[in-house]
């Protein structure tokens, strides 16, 4: 993946980020229910370009090819982890 521009992070750090998601988040791909619009690593990388650019919700979900609620449900559901994950 190449998404160090958009991030911060590079293949490493990125890789390290997403473990630790997947590891907390495991019912993000259940079998039952709606699936989300977004695998999971797409959806971290979401709200770390966020997190970096201090974007719109609205501009990351017309880049994403998502809607501005799917971006603020994500962010709501993933952003205490990727916090934690890189405060720590």
């Amino acid at each position: 993946m190449r998404f160090h521009r958009t991030t911060g992070l590079g293949p490493h750090q990125l890789d390290v980020l997403l473990f630790c998601v997947e590891r907390r988040v495991r019912d993000w791909d259940k079998l039952t229910g709606r699936p989300h619009a977004l695998p999971l690593w797409k959806a971290v990388v979401v709200l770390c370009f966020l997190l970096r650019h201090n974007n719109t919700q609205v501009l990351a979900a017309e880049l994403f090819g998502i809607s501005q609620p799917t971006v603020s449900r994500y962010g709501t559901r993933l952003r205490p982890l990727v916090l934690q994950r890189c405060l720590s």
